[in-house]
């Protein structure tokens, strides 16, 4: 019954984290396309209606932010944006809920549940679910360490593959799957008055601030959030 969330709290979390990779290539490696069909895959209609779930429940429900016309364009564009470009990655079997919850300590080797939702998605999903998991916190130095252990250990069908930028790769599906997690806390609250969840909201933001600060690219977004996450906001567009 020990959680990895609770499991990290008490032990080095760093070889904990790369049994978790270990699986996460295991699944890459041994589920197949016709397994993981059992669910749609992943694609921009799923993606981009998580980014206007989030968009709803967190920035209109939590934070009350009345978001103009113009606006709402300005993100969907962002948003469709950052979805096709992760959608463009090599796909691999996604557990699609992969963190520090759902994963279980047990006689020192790691079992995983809640896997009923997996899915073909980019082959970043799972990693970045683990590694940008909220629940957890990991230190950017650990997250680091992590990311290059996934990089020198990934299945050997991506090794044959040249991966033209893994860290871009990576931070586009960080920046959707944060926003996913930002909406998932909204709803929670505005929908079932859990408070807990948007107490994770401010380390959520603040890693998807810091993620958007390397891409010049995507400076627009990051005003808009800055802009709609401010709990006194009056502009409406």
């Amino acid at each position: 019954d020990l959680l990895l969330q609770s499991a990290i709290r008490q032990s080095d979390p760093l070889p904990l984290y790369q049994q978790a990779i270990d699986l996460i290539v295991r699944m890459q490696e041994r589920v197949s396309s016709e397994t993981a069909e059992i669910n749609p895959p992943f694609d921009e209609e799923k993606f981009t209606w998580e980014l206007d779930f989030f968009l709803t429940h967190t920035l209109e429900g939590y934070y009350g932010a009345e978001i103009g016309a113009s606006a709402r364009a300005s993100f969907q564009d962002f948003f469709r944006s950052i979805c096709r470009e992760v959608l463009s990655q090599p796909r691999n079997f996604c557990h699609r809920d992969y963190h520090s919850r759902n994963l279980l300590l047990q006689d020192g080797k790691l079992r995983i549940v809640d896997f009923q939702d997996g899915r073909m998605g980019p082959y970043t999903y799972d990693l970045v679910s683990l590694l940008e998991d909220p629940y957890a916190g990991l230190e950017d130095e650990l997250r680091e360490q992590l990311q290059a252990y996934y990089y020198a250990h990934r299945p050997q069908a991506l090794k044959e593959i040249f991966l033209g930028d893994f860290k871009r790769d990576y931070d586009m599906m960080s920046i959707q799957r944060l926003l996913k997690a930002a909406g998932t806390f909204g709803y929670m609250f505005t929908e079932k008055g859990k408070r807990w969840y948007v107490d994770h909201l401010p380390a959520v933001f603040e890693r998807v601030d810091a993620i958007l600060g390397g891409y010049p690219d995507l400076d627009g977004l990051r005003d808009l959030l800055e802009r709609y996450t401010r709990l006194d906001q009056e502009d409406s567009d």
